[in-house]
């Protein structure tokens, strides 16, 4: 169970897959058993493709809402070279929820803005489950004026 506790329905056939693949692995490796994971990888890789290309609505909103879907916070490292988190809306506070900050993708200088929802329980809390506050939203258009101003 490489992903953690909580699995969907419609994934257990890829769980299975990825299960055989785990022990085909810790094993010890003859040729055979190499071409072996290759193949079930492959297998693995089209199942996903089948499953995910084909879900019914509340399968999309089960998919939407998973608890492992990555978060802003996982996407930073891997799109942005540089990222300085802003604080603050200068009126009242900062929103835990609101996470604003300005990054470099390349040599392009940007703005970032997303929702944060935490992954632990104290996380959670904390980002009030992502759902923002009103001082959440006056620092998002306060970043944003910000980043009008030096042309971003």
């Amino acid at each position: 169970m490489a992903r953690g506790l909580h699995r969907l329905p419609l994934e257990k056939p890829i769980y299975e897959l990825e299960d055989k693949i785990a022990d085909l692995e810790t094993a010890p490796l003859g040729k055979q058993s190499q071409d072996e994971v290759q193949q079930l990888r492959r297998e693995c890789a089209d199942l996903q493709k089948q499953i995910f290309g084909n879900l019914d609505p509340w399968q999309t909103v089960e998919v939407a809402r998973h608890p492992n879907r990555p978060k802003t916070s996982d996407y930073l490292s891997l799109v942005f070279d540089e990222f300085v988190e802003l604080h603050g809306d200068k009126a009242f506070g900062d929103d835990p929820a609101m996470l604003t900050g300005f990054a470099k993708i390349d040599r392009h200088k940007v703005l970032v803005i997303g929702h944060q929802k935490g992954k632990t329980l104290t996380e959670k809390q904390a980002c009030h489950f992502g759902c923002a506050h009103p001082e959440g939203y006056r620092k998002a258009m306060g970043k944003m004026r910000l980043a009008a101003k030096y042309g971003l």
